[in-house]
């Protein structure tokens, strides 16, 4: 069993990695059980250098990557602050909007009704009432869209 079997095993299989990245995975695993091993000769370094077996230029490979990696986390994990503190700031001004149409609507209808009230009292001291050709005539009472109805005859008298 070697030092990395022992460990966890990531998620994310070998073998759904692109090849760069799993023949490095593969290597550092094949050094690792070297150290464990004590099998110093898979440290030593050719002449000319291979990137892809010696120890020190896969290692400093993986330095690099992991060094870039780390920076893109960070990196997206400020976009994604960022990001979230716009949501949630767009989400304030929609709640903000939205009280504030509720409040130009209340206003309107609270107009709406008022000026219906004062018609209404003005046509009832001059003697004028509805007629039936008013019947099915819409307007705002108290907040609420109501149908007008014709005075029966009592009401006029």
């Amino acid at each position: 069993m070697t030092a990395y079997e022992t460990e966890k095993k990531p998620e994310t299989t070998v073998d759904a990695l692109p090849e760069s990245v799993r023949r490095m995975v593969n290597r550092l695993n094949e050094l690792s059980d070297a150290a464990a091993k004590g099998n110093w000769g898979e440290f030593s370094m050719h002449v000319p250098a291979n990137p892809n077996r010696d120890a020190d230029l896969v290692l400093a490979d993986v330095a690099v990557k992991i060094t870039r990696l780390t920076a893109r986390v960070q990196e997206l994990e400020r976009e994604k602050l960022a990001l979230t503190a716009e949501r949630d700031h767009a989400a304030l001004l929609q709640r903000r909007a939205e009280a504030e149409l509720a409040a130009v609507r209340k206003r309107i209808a609270e107009s709406a009704t008022a000026t219906l009230r004062i018609t209404y009292e003005e046509d009832r001291a001059m003697g004028v009432y509805l007629r039936d050709m008013d019947i099915g005539a819409l307007c705002w009472l108290d907040g609420e869209c109501v149908r007008l109805l014709p005075l029966d005859d009592e009401a006029k008298s």
